[in-house]
């Protein structure tokens, strides 16, 4: 846990201009108002043992859709059928092509940069300790619900210019790179 809490008080993802967390200082947390300390973004410690063993924590949001439902458009992130994947594969025999799978690192974590403006109160809630601590969320975050959409978004922007690819138009987070017949389905 405290892996996780220096590396999101630390840490300055690509393209933002401040680490994802920045603790309130006491005379913000002092200036809080009851109104803001209810309506403020709350967040906790996820502890998982990964299959290796080892364990890891992950601060997650609890951006409830029952207290603050946002719009589909904010926070919609298509994936791929399972129908478009089957057919990617069998297009690609493995004696003319070369399959590859990978993961993300920080996915959620990753969106253009923010400004204070846009900046939400959280409070972190540490089980361990029966405490929380407060902090500015200066983006996105594991577990709030406009994640997944705007990692999309930057996602979408660097595959297509960066690198080329093209957008299938039936099969969304399916990408085609013309000159090298290169297929990636994201998930």
């Amino acid at each position: 846990m405290e892996k996780e809490l220096q590396a999101m008080t630390s840490k300055v993802f690509t393209g933002n201009k401040f680490p994802r967390l920045i603790p309130l200082t006491t005379p913000e947390t002092e200036a809080l108002s009851e109104k803001d300390k209810k309506r403020c973004l709350k967040g906790r410690y996820s502890c998982t043992i990964k299959r290796d063993g080892r364990h890891k924590a992950r601060i997650v949001a609890q951006d409830l859709k029952k207290f603050n439902k946002l719009p589909a458009a904010e926070v919609y992130a298509p994936t791929p059928g399972f129908t478009p994947l089957r057919l990617m594969l069998a297009a690609s025999p493995r004696k003319d092509y070369e399959i590859h799978t990978t993961d993300f690192d920080t996915a959620y974590l990753q969106d253009f940069s923010e400004e204070r403006s846009d900046w939400k109160t959280f409070y972190l809630w540490n089980e361990a300790t029966k405490s929380g601590e407060w902090y500015h969320l200066t983006g996105p975050i594991y577990g709030q619900q406009p994640a997944g959409s705007k990692w999309r978004r930057k996602l979408k922007t660097e595959v297509e210019g960066e690198m080329d690819f093209t957008e299938c138009k039936n099969a969304p987070s399916m990408y085609y790179r013309k000159r090298d017949q290169t297929r990636m389905s994201i998930f």
